[in-house]
């Protein structure tokens, strides 16, 4: 999966440190910078970043400590990783960790009394089957070291990880874009676990960066098309285990970039996808078609309270219209600009009603469109909710361990149209509804057993014809494991 943006939730609080589990895997470099320092202020920061590269992993939970630093913990789904910040320099407790099955913590690595010194960078990277997940430690000279951050101008520099479980050597090549393959010469390569010296490159707003197994340029792992490098920048690439559309048997690798903040970077070779989940409660079945409801549906006669099956299109910028079935002049959803990005499922869920008798038999649609990996999770379920149900407001959806109360849980707050995934969630949970207006309880305690090895998605809509009560539908459906 390309992750599209990659939404990270800082809390803060103190969290039990726990057992060391896990050794950590080398670097390159001490962290160390004995011939240059920062000056004045600068002098007493340097910078780290955690990220979670664990292809069959849950959310991990990154908590962090420092003498001259608030505790905080920072939650990593897939893909996902901290920005590289400036810390204040001393000695640091982390660990990064996840909620099992069982409700129970469990460390996958842990530094007590880590020594972060002036000039240090390092990148705590979380790499490996969640089984057998180590830690893959990048130590470099502090960005800008020596430099006054504000007024800097230095040429951009590069850095490759490989993190992808089962892949063999890579082949990273930066050139112009639309460069020949067959004339250009790899800036690294780079073996599993490992990561390439950091590369002081020219700025470029027009780049191409491609992966292909080491030697070969017939197999193209990853295209990026014409990316942007600008001046006195420094990216990370990691390349990892990816999981979304393809047209290609060579579908094994995506990059991630992370600069001083995780950014998003296009995957031009490979398609995107869209499928459509019906919840409008006036329609027998809707049909979907892209840009213009003219000739064929992309996607025909959705019935209600039904998922149609994945429809691979190459990338693009397009409008979605969704009509009754088989009839193009009753439009009942059009959203324009909806992007269906490169290597990235996409679901469309459309609720509500098409004819709302207490409207003038106006529209009252509801619609969200969400990227949904199919990704293979070790230690849990990913849970999707969606509420296409008219006429009650938002609704304060709670997914509650055993013998946990309202009282002491956050609510997932979803007004009517609105969509929310959760990262994981593991074990037996309560499932409880209620109106936010006047904490009315429309549905449950409903224990909910999710299966290992699917995705659980739960739609509240109306019943057919718009009417009450509220219905809630469980759509489960199996993962796919990295290859």
């Amino acid at each position: 999966m390309n992750s599209t943006s990659r939404l990270m939730k800082t809390y803060f609080g103190l969290a039990a440190i726990l057992t060391l589990l896990v050794a950590c895997g080398g670097g390159g470099g001490n962290g160390d910078n004995d011939s240059l320092s920062d000056t004045g202020q600068d002098a007493r920061v340097a910078q780290m970043r955690f990220i979670n590269i664990i292809p069959d992993g849950p959310q991990l939970q990154m908590f962090h400590s420092g003498d001259n630093s608030t505790a905080f913990t920072q939650f990593l789904d897939f893909g996902e990783g901290s920005a590289r910040n400036n810390f204040v320099i001393g000695d640091f407790q982390f660990n990064f960790s996840y909620i099992d099955g069982q409700g129970q913590r469990i460390t996958l690595y842990e530094e007590t009394d880590f020594p972060l010194s002036d000039g240090d960078e390092f990148s705590f990277i979380m790499i490996g089957e969640l089984a057998d997940a180590t830690l893959l430690r990048v130590d470099n000279a502090e960005f800008l070291i020596g430099l006054d951050d504000a007024t800097a101008d230095t040429d951009p520099q590069i850095q490759f990880v490989h993190a992808a479980v089962g892949v063999g050597p890579i082949d990273f090549y930066f050139t112009e874009n639309g460069a020949d393959i067959a004339t250009a010469t790899p800036l690294a390569t780079v073996e599993y676990g490992a990561n390439s010296p950091l590369f002081d490159i020219t700025e470029n707003p027009t780049a191409q960066l491609r992966a292909y197994p080491a030697g070969n340029t017939t197999d193209l792992l990853f295209d990026t098309g014409e990316t942007p490098f600008a001046r006195t920048t420094r990216d990370m690439i990691i390349a990892t285990n990816y999981f979304g559309p393809s047209n290609s048997p060579q579908d094994s690798v995506q990059l991630l970039r992370f600069g001083s903040i995780p950014l998003d970077l296009a995957n031009t070779n490979q398609p995107s996808s869209i499928r459509l989940h019906n919840a409008v409660a006036d329609e027998n079945a809707v049909d979907l078609y892209l840009d213009a409801a003219t000739g064929t549906p992309l996607i025909a006669g959705v019935e209600f309270t039904g998922r149609s099956a994945e429809v691979v299109v190459p990338a693009q910028t397009a409008t979605l219209v969704v009509t009754s079935a088989g009839n193009t002049a009753n439009v009942l959803l059009t959203t324009t600009d909806t992007l269906l990005p490169g290597g990235v499922r996409r679901t469309l869920y459309v609720g509500g009603e098409g004819s709302n008798p207490d409207d003038n038999n106006n529209l009252n649609i509801g619609s969200a469109i969400a990227s949904e990996s199919t990704r293979d999770i070790s230690a849990g379920v990913p849970v999707r909710l969606f509420n296409g149900a008219t006429d009650i407001g938002s609704l304060a959806v709670y997914l509650l361990r055993p013998g946990e109360s309202l009282e002491s849980s956050v609510p997932n707050v979803l007004p009517m149209g609105g969509y929310t995934a959760l990262s994981v969630v593991s074990g037996d949970f309560d499932l409880v509804i209620l109106e936010t207006t006047n904490q009315a309880t429309i549905f449950g305690p409903e224990r909910i057993i999710p299966e290992q090895g699917t995705t659980l998605t739960v739609v509240i809509r109306d019943t057919f014809g718009g009417t009450s009560p509220v219905i809630v539908d469980f759509t489960s459906e199996p993962t796919i494991g990295f290859q």
